[in-house]
């Protein structure tokens, strides 16, 4: 059961999805409207995520006590997720006060939380650097925020900085609380309520000197990025954006690759949003450049099925059904400041799609400049001028 975005009684938004899920889980996820574009100092949003989740690794959760809980700190917003079922619900609630209520930003966690953000941005070093050329390349405004920021920046931070961050950033009216299972909503506003019984501290000291990180960020392949040159949930924005996917999709099944084909849609801003095509950095970008313009070309003088691309769009859009889809979607709706709509509306446009709105696409897809990104013992960041004519 859908249940539209109230507010709680203390003030904080709620958007929940009362509904069975696989093995009862129950996804719970604070979203802030604040992140590395509200940098004073650069790194700051970012460091405040990880001394805010210091429980994390002081008490040993996502280990011993079977609750993934992970942050993210992006350009416009910084996230929080956990992973419960009825028997732990309640402490998760504790955990998401906790956050919301700075219980963890204490000085005497600052230097560890440092140690540890330093050593994230060695092992992402990479990783960072290509995405800091690629940036600087589309948007200054942007490049100059990265989430992680600079190793200067970050030995530069002081406990004042996070902390003036949390204030001015954190309030109640710029968060989102959302839950996807079967809880009810009056337990939810019971327990956001209840008087924090402190129970953390109680749980476990033993100090897990392990720094984990979610997944290897170094990089060595071969990136295209084609601008898409309107903002999101806006008219028929979503369905223009898997048709995009899909008519690419549908193409490139053909394309002769040696390795596997990622493409989809990268955002980093409401306003810097991309197709992004990812390739094995072995493989020749310029000839499925090539490949692409021949068949788009085609599908302008309507040479195209149309069922098919209808078929490829409903299983794009169905995999993000999924319940870890539905929170980002709800928290993209918040940061975007959107009134929330099912994916299944997108869904139901699908058997209007016809041969204009391809061409629509197909027009918007051709007249910008895509952005080919790869590593040649450096970062090489090239424009594509009118790729239309390649």
């Amino acid at each position: 059961m859908y249940i539209a975005p109230i507010v709680l009684s203390n003030g904080l938004k709620y958007h929940g999805y009362k509904a069975a899920t696989k093995d009862d889980t129950i996804y719970c996820s604070l979203t802030v409207r604040s992140g590395s574009l509200c940098d004073i100092v650069q790194g700051t949003a970012h460091f405040l995520e990880h001394i805010l989740l210091t429980f994390v690794k002081t008490y040993g959760y996502n280990r011993s006590k079977g609750m993934p809980i992970t942050g993210k700190t992006s350009f416009d917003r910084t996230c929080f997720y956990l992973g419960c079922n009825a028997e732990s619900f309640d402490t998760a609630i504790e955990l998401i006060k906790a956050i919301i209520s700075g219980t963890y930003l204490q000085e005497e966690y600052f230097e560890p939380v440092r140690r540890d953000v330093l050593a994230e941005y060695s092992h992402c070093y990479r990783a960072v650097q290509r995405e800091h050329t690629f940036l600087s390349k589309m948007s200054k405004d942007i490049s100059s925020f990265m989430p992680i920021g600079t190793r200067n920046s970050i030995e530069s931070l002081n406990f004042d900085n996070i902390k003036d961050f949390y204030i001015k950033e954190y309030s109640i009216n710029n968060m989102l609380l959302s839950i996807i299972g079967d809880v009810d909503t009056e337990l939810i506003d019971e327990l956001i309520n209840k008087p924090t019984c402190g129970f953390i501290e109680r749980l476990d000291h033993s100090q897990n000197k392990v720094t984990e990180f979610n997944h290897e960020k170094e990089s060595g392949h071969t990136e295209l990025f084609i601008p898409l040159a309107y903002p999101p949930f806006a008219y028929c924005n979503e369905l223009y954006d898997n048709i995009s996917v899909s008519l690419i999709t549908y193409i490139l099944r053909t394309y002769p690759s040696y390795g596997t084909i990622y493409i989809g849609i990268k955002e980093y801003s409401k306003y810097n949003r991309f197709v992004n095509i990812r390739i094995d950095s072995g493989e020749s970008m310029d000839g499925l450049l090539t490949f692409m313009k021949r068949d788009l070309f085609r599908f302008l003088e309507n040479d195209i099925d149309i069922q098919s691309i209808r078929n490829e769009i409903e299983k794009k859009l169905f995999s993000q059904v999924s319940e870890p889809e539905l929170l980002s979607r709800i928290e993209d709706f918040f940061v975007y400041d959107k009134n929330f709509y099912h994916i299944f509306e997108t869904i139901n446009q699908i058997p209007f799609v016809n041969f204009k709105s391809i061409r629509d696409v197909v027009n918007n897809l051709l007249s910008v400049n895509p952005i080919l990104v790869y590593n040649k013992h450096n970062v090489i960041v090239r424009e594509i001028d009118d790729w239309s004519l390649i």
